[in-house]
């Protein structure tokens, strides 16, 4: 037999090669066809183990190039199956903003508007106040899109794993319904470890208690 297919009943466990060398050798050469075309000599032992480690390094190879074939084919059926998900589900829902009441679309943008800021109280020319203080996040503008995104991709995987032609809009919009009813945002300035209730970790002094800003809330909303 070729070398390739006896290396690969070799890796199977079909063909098992006895623990000594040169009986191991003797037994690669007495098997495969193109090593047979010289009669077998003791003195290439080394020779014919080593013709069997490169086989077994192809074989690795083609294996490789075989899985990465296969993922790329299951990634573009993905990717196909994101879109028709896409195109469905965009069409039949928004985000409703909790803090505005505005209607945003699955893919849209919105940009962060903080809750009003007080500093601490602050000693003016005109005795103690608390002065507004400017958010430092103030204006930044959030893509909703990758909130989304992650959903699509796991929900995609699992229909085409399924093999699914086309997802089917009612179960596609229960189960979005299920997932993602409500996605909070928070502000970017705050640490979580340091400042767990949202507090704005740009400040050091102060009255923290008001220095922060609440979360808002995008509910999920059939157009």
């Amino acid at each position: 037999m070729k070398l390739l297919d006896f290396a690969r009943l070799v890796r199977q466990g079909n063909n098992v090669l006895p623990e000594n060398t040169l009986l191991k050798g003797h037994l690669i050469w007495h098997s495969v066809e193109e090593l047979q075309r010289e009669p077998y000599d003791a003195t290439r032992n080394s020779f014919y183990l080593h013709q069997l480690e490169l086989a077994n390094q192809e074989l690795t190879r083609m294996m490789e190039k075989e899985r990465k074939a296969a993922e790329d084919v299951l990634e573009a059926r993905v990717q196909d199956m994101m879109k028709l998900l896409w195109s469905m589900i965009g069409t039949a829902f928004s985000w409703q903003n909790g803090r505005t009441g505005e209607q945003v679309g699955l893919t849209g943008k919105i940009k962060w508007r903080a809750t009003q800021l007080l500093s601490g109280p602050t000693l003016t020319g005109s005795g103690m106040k608390y002065l507004e203080t400017k958010c430092p996040d103030e204006g930044r503008e959030i893509d909703l899109k990758p909130l989304v995104e992650p959903w699509i991709r796991d929900y995609a995987i699992r229909l085409v794993q399924e093999n699914a032609a086309t997802p089917k809009p009612a179960r596609a919009f229960k189960e979005l319904l299920r997932e993602l009813p409500v996605i909070t945002l928070t502000c970017s300035k705050a640490h979580p470890l340091i400042h767990p209730d949202q507090r704005c970790s740009t400040y050091t002094s102060g009255s923290y208690a008001v220095l922060r800003c609440h979360e808002i809330q995008l509910q999920l909303t059939p157009k």
